[in-house]
């Protein structure tokens, strides 16, 4: 291995062990958050506040979204030859109207079109785009708290990291165990509750990706069955996360028959955590990809210098039970591990400066991976820099 990527991996175990000395961080429902202070920040927060009025009959909000993310990745892996990889990660721009006192509608396309080192702004397709009808302000059920059905593209979370948005995820890229569970953003129906503390949400999505290039894409494929309930602990946040793919067999994209997860976050020892199990059971063509796989996350932070500075450490591990059933992040490291395997495991350990709280950061990190796969045992280390910004 490259002694530089030594140095850097021993430079940020030595600086972990210093974040013991920082103050506790204010804990949220769903996702800690450092304070926006200057006015240049809240200028920021506020950019995409244009309308807002109750009273109006015929429109009572207008609000704009966007958000940029750039990022560099150096890969030094024992499979392959060292590489850079530099980015346009996300960069997208969007809209939501509330309407009619009961009616919304929101719509996110992707400005960029490229990948790693061949980055192209150009439409990428839309991310988010559906039609939402505000069932507890139209009817008032005494059950719930609030109640929402909204229809077309949506994110479908499972898994802890992918219920928080990459505005707020503190770690450069997503862990690749909940990646293997997450469908793409697929079009269907979800019916969202709320109920004091609780949370919960049921949907129906095609279990094809579909043409994301279309406004109004139709419902193709098979189907994907959603279901998630989170509950406001006085410990902490949990969450439960479960799909079931009618039949696997014939879908194109989504493969899994089924993937569940079990998160939890909390504060503990003057730190934030998040625990997250997943399991699941994979169908391919290929025997060798197929069958059960599952896996743990722990992602411990803090803040080492009040809401500016703060320390991000992860680790995680998949196994499955053939030996092609694991695959990792598409991004970088993959080439350097050989491709698929049968258990990987993963340790992090990053810093993040927080300019404007999550509305502008810089990110760095250092990744260290091993793979399993029928050739033998294979590792890369990869070395994380991104900034962020969004409003």
């Amino acid at each position: 291995m490259d002694n530089k990527v030594v140095t850097t991996i021993l430079g940020a175990a030595a600086l972990s062990g210093s974040v013991f000395a920082g103050e506790p961080s204010a804990k949220e429902v769903i996702a800690p958050a450092p304070v926006c202070e200057s006015y240049t920040c809240d200028a920021l927060k506020n950019l995409g506040k244009v309308y807002k009025n109750e009273s109006n009959p015929w429109i009572q909000e207008v609000k704009l979204f966007g958000r940029a993310q750039f990022q560099y990745a150096y890969v030094d892996g024992s499979d392959a030859d060292s590489e850079g990889y530099a980015e346009w990660r996300r960069v997208r721009l969007g809209a939501e109207v509330k309407f009619a006192k009961f009616f919304s509608a929101k719509v996110r396309a992707n400005l960029e079109d490229g990948s790693a080192n061949d980055n192209d702004f150009a439409f990428g397709g839309y991310d988010e785009a559906y039609f939402g009808f505000d069932l507890g302000k139209a009817f008032n059920p005494s059950f719930v708290d609030k109640a929402k059905l909204t229809y077309g593209r949506h994110k479908i979370s499972i898994g802890e990291d992918v219920h928080t948005s990459s505005k707020k995820i503190k770690t450069v890229e997503r862990s690749a165990l909940t990646g293997a569970v997450r469908p793409d953003n697929n079009v269907g129906g979800l019916l969202s509750l709320e109920k004091g503390d609780w949370e919960g949400a049921f949907g129906i999505f095609s279990s094809d990706e579909g043409n994301d290039r279309q406004l109004f894409d139709d419902y193709s494929g098979e189907t994907l069955v959603y279901l998630s309930s989170a509950h406001g602990l006085e410990s902490g946040d949990l969450i439960f996360d479960l799909i079931i793919n009618t039949d696997a067999e014939q879908a194109e994209d989504y493969k899994n028959n089924w993937a569940a997860s079990v998160a939890y976050r909390t504060d503990l020892w003057n730190w934030d955590w998040a625990f997250n199990v997943v399991l699941g059971d994979a169908e391919s063509d290929d025997e060798d990809e197929s069958g059960f796989f599952g896996g743990l996350v722990i992602q411990p932070s803090k803040f080492i210098y009040e809401d500016k500075l703060e320390f991000v450490g992860r680790y995680y591990f998949q196994a499955a039970s053939e030996e092609e059933g694991v695959g990792v992040n598409s991004r970088y490291s993959r080439t350097a591990l050989g491709g698929r395997g049968d258990l990987h495991n993963s340790v992090y350990a990053g810093l993040n400066y927080y300019f404007c709280g999550n509305n502008a950061k810089i990110m760095t990190g250092v990744e260290y991976e091993t793979l399993s796969t029928p050739d033998g045992s294979n590792n890369a280390t990869t070395l994380w820099s991104a900034v962020r910004f969004y409003f």
